[in-house]
């Protein structure tokens, strides 16, 4: 028998909650429960309160490294915790994984975390990375369960001691929501091909090799379209984007809501990244039944098989990249569409989120 909890979600905001949690906490609100969120404030959190949530404004600044921003953070998710005593806490992004965990840790109070990706505090070394994993290992160990979206980083955390194969597991990334990422009729074959980037525009996400590609690309293939859609991190120069756009080397689209009508009208996903958990991105556009092109790397290279449901490419490589893109362009059009077709099969059989809320649902229920 299942009783009713309290459940605190702890973030940096808006976006990767609502877009890759909103389906548990609904189930969660649906059956009774209650449902908290610590995040940044937002004119977006609303949509969280329309759905049943309970909105506790928590100041999180994502990147900043400030030990006092950051000691209010953990004395911030400390007062909340005495005050709302949650049956369960489950933790997203870097910073309420460790001090979220932290502030559990001190509180007695049950933690879930999702690292979902080593973040770059951690992929670029140095002593910011062993500070950072010296933060996980005073956080994690008390967790009441760690989950990973791919074995490299899950090896990582055990090898450095920081979790054991009893308080962590892998689940498939955040999953994907089959029913709302529908397969799609491909484009048609006489329309512009459209190859579709949707992340944060960074230099860790591969955009500056996308956008030297692309300039390669546009001079053999005018009518290819490179649609670009994610705000801008504060390592890409705004002018430069605008001038992009204006060349006609990218359409940037700037952050969207709803990237569905992007996924779409592409003819292709891409993902040149440095580092990912699992690339979610890439499996919306598979289960929208659209080829993935990426990196091999951990957290891409899982989103897609070789040859089959994407063309994959080596990372910081901007001839490889031109050379993936040009084989796709390339490519026959039934075979880009068989593709994408084995694609959403792939994502049917391997990413629904379905397995993900069941996989929380045992450990926030102890099933």
């Amino acid at each position: 028998m299942i009783f009713l909890k309290k459940i605190l979600f702890l973030a940096h905001g808006f976006t990767g909650l609502y877009y890759y949690r909103r389906e548990l906490m609904e189930r969660l609100i649906k059956e009774g429960n209650e449902v908290y969120l610590a995040i940044s404030e937002s004119e977006d959190n609303k949509l969280f309160e329309e759905m049943g949530c309970k909105i506790i404004p928590t100041k999180v600044d994502r990147r900043g490294t400030n030990p006092i921003a950051d000691l209010k953070l953990i004395l911030s998710y400390i007062k909340t915790l005495k005050k709302l005593k949650p049956d369960a806490v489950l933790t997203y992004t870097i910073k309420a994984n460790i001090y979220g965990s932290l502030a559990c840790g001190l509180t007695k109070n049950k933690c879930i975390s999702n690292v979902t990706g080593l973040g770059t505090s951690i992929a670029n070394g140095g002593l910011l990375s062993k500070l950072t994993m010296t933060l996980y290992k005073a956080g994690l160990r008390k967790n009441h369960h760690t989950f990973f979206q791919n074995q490299p980083n899950y090896d990582l955390f055990k090898n450095a001691g920081i979790i054991n194969e009893n308080n962590s597991s892998i689940i498939p990334g955040s999953g994907v929501n089959l029913t709302y990422h529908c397969a799609e009729e491909y484009p048609d074959e006489n329309s512009p091909i459209r190859i579709v980037f949707v992340s944060r525009v960074m230099r860790d996400k591969g955009s500056f090799e996308l956008f030297d590609a692309a300039k390669i690309i546009k001079e053999k293939y005018p009518d290819v379209i490179f649609d670009v859609i994610g705000p801008l991190e504060e390592d890409v120069d705004p002018e430069y984007i605008k001038e992009l756009d204006e060349k006609g080397i990218i359409k940037y689209h700037g952050s969207q809501n709803d990237i569905h009508p992007y996924v779409k009208q592409g003819w292709a996903n891409i993902l040149p990244s440095y580092h990912e958990g699992i690339a979610n991105v890439l499996l919306e556009g598979s289960a929208c039944a659209r080829p993935v092109l990426a990196t091999r790397v951990t957290g891409c290279k899982e989103t897609y098989i070789e040859g089959e449901t994407g063309i994959g490419f080596n990372v910081k490589d901007v001839d490889d990249l031109v050379r993936a893109l040009e084989q796709f362009i390339e490519m026959p059009y039934e075979d880009k569409v068989e593709m994408g077709r084995k694609g959403r099969k792939f994502v049917e059989e391997n990413y629904d989120r379905n397995i993900v809320i069941e996989a929380y649902y045992d450990k926030i229920f102890d099933r």
